[in-house]
């Protein structure tokens, strides 16, 4: 969101602080969440978890596109933190299921390490594609 700040605002006539409270209200719902979808994970399995968030997450974010309000944009940002929440803790559980215990911090480190990339790749490109 925060690589979009400039155009979003301008295209929504949001104020530095409604931008800030569609920044800060994903993390109510990440934050509320984190428990409940670590619970799903055990129940249903990491495949199951895994494969819901990432099919939820990929539609609130390509719904973002589509927004015209502020409460548009509130919704979906806070609607966005349940499915990113239950995204990490899926994800490592399938990688301690797949990876012997020999290779499981090794395989840890490099789905960390390629996120941190990932996000460094992200902010360039994004940054490229605002430019234009």
């Amino acid at each position: 969101l925060a690589y979009a700040e400039l155009q979003m605002r301008d295209d929504l006539s949001l104020s530095q602080s409604s931008f800030g409270l569609a920044a800060g209200v994903f993390f109510l719902s990440y934050c509320a969440a984190q428990v409940p979808t670590c619970a799903l994970v055990s129940k249903l399995g990491a495949r199951r978890v895994l494969a819901a968030t990432m099919l939820a997450w990929g539609l609130c974010s390509a719904a973002t596109a589509l927004v015209r309000t502020r409460g548009q944009l509130l919704l979906l940002r806070f609607l966005l933190g349940f499915p990113e929440a239950g995204f990490y803790p899926a994800a490592i559980l399938t990688l301690s299921l797949w990876y012997p215990d020999t290779s499981r911090s090794r395989a840890s480190t490099l789905f960390t390490l390629c996120a941190t990339l990932g996000t460094s790749i992200g902010a360039s490109s994004s940054g490229a594609l605002l430019q234009s």
